[in-house]
């Protein structure tokens, strides 16, 4: 029977062995994944697009990069154009100049946008709810029916239309104070470029426009006088 030193001895050999046999399954492994990495590169090239419905949908998603302030809006397929139309109609009324105006407009127009979304998310709470209810309170006439249709509705999504609330008035508030500090970024600088303008306006006297009033007086040609006595035969 193998004394203490010699059992301490073949356990030290096998803590070695084990050791390096798991190194070498790590190498390998590295080797592996190399190889399996390669061949992922090599199949990504002849990928051709989403097949299922899931990854047709996220790649029907539309990036957007609006010239305003160069962020990039990630929009559902189709409604990059009405965004964009949108948009412009906030530039045409606002008619931005300075980057603090340019996003402000920006700033207005999201706001604008997503209260759009949050009615439209309304709505269709409410007629989730009418197909739900479909088939409740058939004993009623059918606007009483109505009535207590959207009342239920209402009570069943309580929660997600109190949410839909709280974010509609906040984006309210948040679109009026971005026009209300737009409109007094407008009006100053329209103010300064008037100053501007009429500290650089040339001055008119006697029908004739000077484009500097100061221009001193001897620097103006002197009158040539000619002689024309001899035209009219009046020699001396």
């Amino acid at each position: 029977m193998p004394n203490r030193a010699e059992r301490r001895e073949a356990e030290r050999i096998a803590r070695k062995l084990a050791i390096q046999q798991s190194r070498q399954q790590t190498a390998q492994s590295a080797v592996i994944s190399d190889a399996q990495l390669a061949a992922n590169r090599a199949n990504a090239q002849l990928s051709h697009g989403p097949v299922t419905e899931a990854g047709k949908a996220t790649s029907s998603m539309n990036a957007l990069k609006h010239g305003l302030t160069g962020q990039t809006v990630l929009l559902d397929a189709g409604e990059a154009d009405a965004y964009q139309q949108a948009l412009n109609e906030h530039v045409a009324e606002f008619q931005p100049v300075t980057f603090e105006e340019r996003r402000l407009t920006q700033s207005a127009h999201d706001c604008a946008w997503r209260l759009n979304r949050i009615l439209e998310l309304e709505f269709t709470i409410y007629a989730k709810g009418r197909i739900e209810l479909e088939s409740s309170f058939l004993g009623m006439p059918e606007a009483e029916r109505k009535g207590y249709i959207r009342l239920e509705t209402a009570e069943r999504y309580a929660k997600q239309l109190k949410n839909l609330h709280i974010q509609e008035a906040r984006l309210q508030r948040q679109r009026a104070k971005d026009i209300a500090a737009l409109k007094k970024l407008i009006e100053e600088r329209k103010a300064e470029e008037a100053a501007a303008a009429k500290t650089t306006k040339p001055t008119e006297q006697n029908g004739f426009v000077f484009e500097n009033p100061q221009l001193p007086a001897e620097t103006s040609p002197e009158p040539v006088i000619e002689d024309i006595g001899e035209d009219i035969g009046l020699a001396a």
